[in-house]
């Protein structure tokens, strides 16, 4: 779907179809005038699922493949896909936080989109946290999906290494993540609290 949709959005007829909120169809013999309008509602600016930069998509149904969606969005001269399949009526909130996610990274890696979207930042091979307030973390711990991180003053997750923290030490593993139930060669061991004990 990915495919055919980048394919799609290349061509000008099915972006501006795409982007149209509605169309009227003149009467004819057999039938009244009427108006058409966009399912996609990350389409339309005054719906509050409205997304910025939307190109257009495509909405869709069946019992077996649940609530899927195609959406094309581009900023800032990055343009991304997002495609959701089987969802259960998150496929608008889905699709809002891949995109987020996309635009985020490609900011990361030296795009010019803008987020503030709260998670993960990788720059190069350096990673960050981006906390819910837009800032990074930065000379602190994060606790993240259970998971204990260290951010340095430079906002550079830690790892591979000891971590001193309020009189405590701390090994990072090469993920970042605190090592827990580990025994060193000199006897200490990370207990479930997280500190090094002998």
């Amino acid at each position: 779907m990915a495919l055919i949709a980048r394919a799609a959005f290349q061509n000008d007829t099915v972006r501006k179809v795409s982007s149209t909120l509605s169309y009227q169809i003149p009467a004819t013999k057999k039938a009244s005038a009427r108006t058409v309008t966009m399912g996609h509602k990350m389409v339309n600016p005054g719906d509050s699922r409205y997304y910025p930069g939307v190109i257009g998509g495509k909405t869709g149904y069946t019992s077996l493949a649940g609530n899927t969606l195609v959406t094309c969005v581009e900023k800032n001269g990055v343009r991304l896909i997002a495609v959701i399949m089987k969802s259960k009526s998150t496929h608008y909130e889905d699709t809002k936080s891949l995109l987020d996610y996309g635009f985020a990274l490609k900011t990361a890696g030296g795009g010019t989109a803008q987020t503030s979207s709260q998670g993960w930042v990788q720059e190069g091979s350096k990673w960050y946290y981006r906390k819910q307030d837009g800032t990074k973390a930065s000379n602190e711990w994060q606790k993240i999906d259970g998971i204990y991180y260290w951010f340095g003053t430079d906002s550079v997750m830690a790892a591979s290494r000891w971590v001193e923290s309020n009189g405590k030490w701390f090994y990072l593993g090469t993920d970042g993540a605190m090592l827990k139930d580990t025994i060193t060669p000199d006897g200490y061991r990370l207990d479930s609290s997280g500190a090094w004990i002998r």
